[in-house]
């Protein structure tokens, strides 16, 4: 699991770990008063995806319910991959190694096939890291090698340096709220995270939920400011603001939390693409550090 890439542009320097989970272990800038760095670092050595700076999320994110949803009238009983959690969390890319598949001074290309087993559909994901002069843009995309349709959507779970001064600004419409099993059970506008990230008034703690409608775009205020933008596949975002800890994870994703879970049509509504056989979906992430 040890096995790493590092890619470098300007400043800015990337280490990427394709065992683990095609992870992103550090994004670091070199400053006059030294090396900041943009997402939280992973220790060295790990084995643990969770202490990375970010991984994929595909072919969903979030959680299935219970694992198992019905899919065009058949159920689709999957693996629980949380313990002790009963449900299925993002996905298979995050808990298995990617191939490289290029490598160049400023880019690493990685990518992950999935042979259909209780998830019934074979498909291939492609994940690359490229630095520019002013950041890193991950790409992630994933395209349907079965000959049914399949039902699909990605995202992106990058843990960000939590401080005392940090300020998140963005603009969202609405938050999922969960019940204590983590399930969504409904939407509200008026919630006072809303204001708090629409005007960066404070920072919103003890959050794990899902916000409806995200712009695809956000500052994040540290000693170093991070502007955020993504295409917009990624329509919504999950903000994981764990008490107590010294990060936070903003991710941007394609689909509201237990989408796959919904009655059809709400499904489609709530973001979950059907893939043809041959297919593709695809988001990018970029982190471009201001001055």
């Amino acid at each position: 699991m040890n096995e790493t890439i590092e890619i470098s542009r300007g400043p800015f320097k990337a280490t990427i770990s394709p065992p683990l989970g095609g992870s992103l272990l550090s994004f670091t800038e070199d400053l006059d008063v030294g090396t900041h760095h943009h997402l939280r670092p992973a220790p060295i050595g790990t084995n643990d995806v969770l202490q990375s700076a970010c991984y994929p999320l595909v072919p969903f994110s979030n959680r299935v319910l219970n694992a198992s949803f019905n899919w065009e009238g058949e159920q689709i009983n999957l693996n629980p991959n949380f313990a002790p959690e009963p449900h299925m969390i993002h996905g298979h890319g995050w808990q298995n190694p990617w191939q490289i598949t290029e490598i160049q001074p400023n880019q690493a290309c990685l990518s992950y096939r999935h042979q259909a087993n209780n998830w019934p559909w074979s498909y291939e994901a492609l994940l690359s890291y490229s630095l520019s002069v002013h950041g890193l843009t991950i790409q992630l995309s994933i395209t349907n090698l079965s000959e049914e349709n399949m039902p699909a959507g990605i995202g992106l779970h990058p843990f960000f340096p939590k401080q005392e001064q940090t300020i998140v600004i963005t603009d969202v419409e609405a938050i999922q709220l969960n019940d204590t099993n983590k399930h969504p059970v409904r939407i509200d506008k008026t919630h006072y995270a809303l204001k708090q990230l629409q005007y960066g008034t404070s920072f919103p703690m003890g959050l794990d939920n899902c916000f409806i409608n995200w712009s695809g775009h956000a500052t994040i205020q540290n000693n170093r400011k991070l502007e955020i933008s993504t295409s917009e596949i990624f329509s919504h975002m999950v903000l994981y603001t764990p008490n107590g800890q010294n990060f936070f994870c903003l991710e941007p994703v394609s689909h509201l939390n237990s989408a796959l879970n919904l009655k059809k049509n709400n499904c489609f509504e709530a973001g979950i693409i059907v893939l043809k056989p041959g297919e593709t979906l695809s988001g990018n992430l970029s982190l471009l550090s201001i001055s």
